[in-house]
């Protein structure tokens, strides 16, 4: 294939504002949501240990909901099945922000270490 051709298919963009960028790097990683309550996370590592912490991160609180991501669908059922304590239990820890619901999803986490994307399979597997 020709250097002509192979220029012809890139696509070009206009430039992003660093800022911008930054800004949307920060709230996809997570990271703007433990600056702006770094409690939270605490409480929550606290409350659910580190086991069920390395399978279950917080990755948004919008509106009072807390959303957390669960790295496997067996571990979802458990810990959906707990949702009541955690609520009570975050809700002692913290004054604020207040929580009124939790919301989980299926998502692979971000391992803190690497970057690498992972899914660690649940207890069922």
């Amino acid at each position: 294939m020709s250097s002509t051709r192979a220029a012809r298919s890139v696509e070009l963009r206009d430039p992003a504002p660093l800022g911008g960028a930054l800004d949307e790097f920060l709230r996809e990683s997570g990271i703007s949501l433990l600056l702006k309550y770094p409690r939270l996370h605490e409480a929550w590592r606290g409350i659910v240990g580190e086991e069920v912490g390395a399978h279950a991160r917080i990755t948004a609180f919008r509106n009072g909901v807390l959303e957390v991501a669960v790295d496997s669908s067996a571990r979802m059922t458990d810990i959906r099945f707990h949702k009541a304590a955690l609520l009570k239990d975050l809700r002692a820890a913290l004054r604020k922000p207040y929580i009124q619901n939790i919301h989980f999803i299926l998502k692979p986490l971000q391992d803190n270490d690497d970057g690498e994307e992972r899914n660690t399979p649940g207890p069922d597997a």
